[in-house]
């Protein structure tokens, strides 16, 4: 008899992360508030995307950033 193979991978789903468009007009806490329910959250979404913007707020229509 085979014993099963223990994985290393953490048990239970993965964090989901969804992706967001960037529209003209958008800012990093008008988009926290709609994902988020508050401004604050604005915090969260631009240290998930580090690697794409250079600025706080240096959003660009069609970007696609990352939510948490």
């Amino acid at each position: 008899d085979e014993l099963p193979q223990l994985s290393s991978e953490p048990a239970g789903p993965k964090p989901q992360t969804r992706t967001y468009t960037v529209r003209r007009g958008d800012s990093l806490e008008k988009i926290a508030l709609q994902f988020y329910g508050r401004r604050t959250a604005a915090e969260k979404i631009f240290t998930a995307n580090r690697d794409r913007l250079k600025k706080r707020n240096y959003l660009r229509e069609g970007m696609k950033i990352v939510l948490p």
